[in-house]
């Protein structure tokens, strides 16, 4: 005759958890809650599900119980929801250990890894500001040549200019002289020309031409100053 699953006895319950590889230790609370939930996770109803009728008890630890004895059906509820319960709070004991456990992990490898970066960056921020460092003094020292440089060309601005301003004084000053001779010899030239015209005019009144030598000799190519 089928029964169902809360008349099982511990032998029974063991040999369908054998039958499906599950574990087969326990009290039979547990094992009733292994049971429960492998027939869930077939896609059956342990309320509803019939097992077949044993044909022989091997279990010397259970015996058998008169009709007053035997366990109610809200008893038998009671006690699947103790194993359920029990299976829950092993299952979510096992699932907190493993999230502090994958939590740690975590914190150790973000940890790690923020210390890597971290190393990284230093490293790297040290390195550029040792580029930038030679970087600027190469900088600086092309602007210390550029600066000598200037200076230099400068100076000989100011050479130049000062030779330019003595040549133009000197210029001047031979411009003026030269004036001056020639301002001399014009009214030289003038005194001559006045001179040989008077002489001109005595010759045609008395008729002859001479020109005497003293005159001549007085007659110089003009000489400039240097």
């Amino acid at each position: 005759m089928p029964q169902d699953i809360y008349s099982l006895k511990v032998s029974e319950l063991k040999a369908e958890l054998a039958k499906r590889g599950l574990p087969t230790r326990g009290n039979k609370a547990s094992l009733l809650a292994g049971l429960i939930e492998a027939l869930t996770n077939e896609g059956f109803d342990p309320d509803t599900y019939e097992f077949p009728e044993a044909k022989e008890l091997s279990d010397d630890s259970e015996t058998e119980q008169s009709p007053e004895q035997a366990p109610t059906k809200t008893d038998k509820i009671m006690e699947m929801l103790s194993a359920m319960t029990s299976t829950m709070n092993q299952r979510l004991e096992q699932q907190t250990v493993s999230i502090n456990s994958i939590t740690s992990a975590m914190n150790q490898r973000f940890e790690e890894q923020s210390t890597s970066i971290t190393a990284s960056i230093n490293q790297r921020l040290e390195e550029q500001t040792v580029s930038m460092n030679q970087r600027f003094e190469e900088q600086a020292t092309k602007m210390t040549v550029i600066t000598d440089q200037l200076a230099k060309i400068d100076s000989r601005f100011c050479e130049v200019r000062e030779e330019i301003r003595k040549t133009e004084e000197g210029l001047n000053d031979k411009i003026e002289k030269v004036d001056k001779r020639t301002l001399q010899l014009k009214e030289e030239v003038d005194d001559r020309i006045k001179e040989l015209t008077q002489r001109l005019e005595g010759i045609q009144q008395n008729g002859s031409v001479t020109i005497e030598r003293a005159a001549v000799k007085s007659l110089k190519a003009p000489i400039f100053d240097e």
